[in-house]
């Protein structure tokens, strides 16, 4: 009985070693000491299992830096203004599949919400940052 279940275990190992999120910005930008990167890892977002790509484009299954950020890749960065209501509107929006599909318990009109805030009305017109 130990014989199957040592395995088991043994040949299970690779499924579970291959199921984790690969995300080299995260390896990348802890090596260089990056704050961000810690606070990430504490993240819903990366919890969820959304890459720092997931957010601010680009390959983050890259190796290499210039490819990782490539624009062609859809790199955007940091987003500044306007833009970063834009860029979590892709998926804090009414968008029920995205809510659905993280299992989220968040409402699903957030970008109505964020535009009917002051903050939000200040954010959507370039006035916040």
């Amino acid at each position: 009985m130990k014989k199957l279940l040592l395995t088991f275990l043994l040949l299970a190992l690779p499924m579970f070693a291959s199921s984790q999120t690969v995300n080299k910005c995260l390896d990348c930008h802890e090596t260089i000491g990056d704050k961000v990167a810690d606070l990430f890892k504490q993240d819903v977002h990366s919890e969820k299992g959304i890459t720092c790509a997931g957010c601010h484009g680009g390959d983050d299954r890259a190796e290499e830096m210039e490819q990782a950020m490539a624009k062609d890749k859809g790199f955007i960065g940091v987003p500044k203004g306007d833009d970063i209501s834009q860029a979590c509107a892709k998926c804090h929006s009414s968008a029920p599949k995205m809510v659905k599909e993280f299992n989220s318990i968040l409402p699903r009109n957030q970008l109505e919400i964020l535009t009917g805030s002051v903050h939000g009305k200040l954010s959507t017109n370039g006035k916040e940052h």
